[in-house]
């Protein structure tokens, strides 16, 4: 059974081993590990204001099983009716349902914020989250802002899903 809850401190050391993890760094546009140190004091900022209604929000995605982290979840608001999603999900876990389960948790936690509509940016090379967002009721729009990224020394169209919840 996949679930998500909103990270604690106890998570951080997850959260680094995810952005940590090659597949990610990758598409995050990231050619080096984050350093610790900074991560975690970016992560306690955020963790600590999550009750805030116009701050980030990071969910871990888990299993039944006690200790048993797939990956994470951003909520990141843009005003009190729409957000942004994001996941990431660990290489060993991937192609499982995992993370469409995953955003069908975080529509249901963003419903209960009162948004009205999701949005997720897309590589438009990263062809595997593409589906994964499809697949979970999000419908690709005409909109895309271009974006550079580092680890690939240009710019990308990063494409713009769609999902009406509210």
């Amino acid at each position: 059974m996949v679930k998500i809850y909103l990270a604690t401190e106890d998570d951080i050391s997850f959260l680094y081993e995810i952005k940590s993890n090659e597949d990610n760094m990758n598409w995050a546009g990231h050619s080096e590990k984050p350093v610790y140190e900074k991560l975690k004091e970016s992560y306690l900022k955020h963790i600590q204001n999550q009750d805030v209604v116009l701050n980030r929000k990071i969910y871990i995605i888990s299993g039944s099983e006690i200790n048993m982290k797939y990956g994470y979840l951003y909520l990141d608001p843009i005003d009190y009716d729409n957000a942004s999603v994001s996941v990431a999900v660990l290489d060993k876990y991937s192609g499982k349902g995992i993370g469409r389960t995953a955003i069908e948790r975080v529509v249901e936690a963003a419903n209960s914020y009162g948004y009205k509509n999701l949005i997720a940016e897309i590589r438009e090379d990263n062809i595997r989250s593409q589906r994964l967002f499809t697949t979970a009721g999000f419908n690709k729009t005409e909109e895309f802002r271009l974006m550079y990224i580092s680890n690939i020394e240009r710019e990308i169209k990063m494409l713009q899903y769609n999902k009406e919840i509210g």
